[in-house]
């Protein structure tokens, strides 16, 4: 078929097609938005007719038509993706949780569910802001027997913390003795859209992994539970 007899087909489709949907829906087209989105999507179509014609005229009408086919193929897998995006949002959750296990994922407004690790334990980022400083993601190991927010000494330097300023006068029971802990105020710990304000936390003395989520945060929140290996927080 000659490229251009196809173009022009394909316009004239594309009128006829705009013709029959005005009259399908009368006044649709009278509004400038309606009018300047219609126009752009003509642009586009005009483009793609044009990449078509000349696709036909150097490369012939079979590799051309193998590539449309492919892309209408994945405009296809994607229309049907976001058609159906409520029915795939626990599979999108169960493979997001197993890539990476401490990124929060938000089931509703006010829930979010946290992935066991490979360790058996929940881990989570979270932003924190202490002071005037910008907020910062931390790593935290959520740990039901701990008091409260347990920072590192590195993670309480990003947050803009002066540690070197802290009294460590808080005793701390660890499973190598006592330990001792400065008092720090947190203004926000955030975890997806659940946010707790004003937190009182502890930067460790002596040498943790990482910081600890215990249950001055976990206090606040109007529940959390266990099933199986995800947590649920709830606002």
């Amino acid at each position: 078929m000659n490229p251009f007899l196809l173009a022009g087909l394909l316009a004239a489709l594309t009128v006829a097609l705009v013709l029959f949907l005005d009259r399908q829906f009368p006044g649709v087209l009278s509004r400038d938005d309606n009018q300047i989105e219609l126009i752009s999507r003509l642009v586009i179509l005009a483009a793609l007719a044009g990449s078509l014609t000349l696709g036909l005229r150097r490369e012939g009408l079979g590799p051309v038509l193998r590539s449309a086919l492919a892309w209408i193929g994945v405009g296809l897998v994607l229309v049907t993706g976001y058609s159906f995006r409520d029915e795939l949002e626990p599979v999108w959750r169960r493979v997001a949780g197993n890539l990476v296990p401490a990124q929060p994922v938000s089931l509703a407004p006010g829930v979010a569910a946290l992935r066991a690790g490979a360790d058996g334990h929940f881990h989570t980022v979270a932003e924190v802001v202490a002071g005037n400083n910008p907020a910062q993601r931390v790593r935290f190991m959520v740990d039901t027997g701990a008091s409260d927010v347990a920072l590192t000494r590195d993670d309480a330097k990003r947050l803009g913390i002066d540690v070197e300023r802290l009294r460590f006068d808080v005793p701390y029971s660890t499973a190598n003795g006592t330990s001792y802990g400065a008092r720090v105020h947190l203004d926000r710990v955030t975890i997806g859209d659940i946010a707790v304000d004003n937190l009182t936390g502890h930067v460790m003395g002596g040498r943790i992994d990482q910081s600890l989520l215990g249950m001055g945060f976990l206090r606040r929140l109007s529940g959390f539970e266990i099933r199986g290996n995800e947590m649920i927080l709830r606002q």
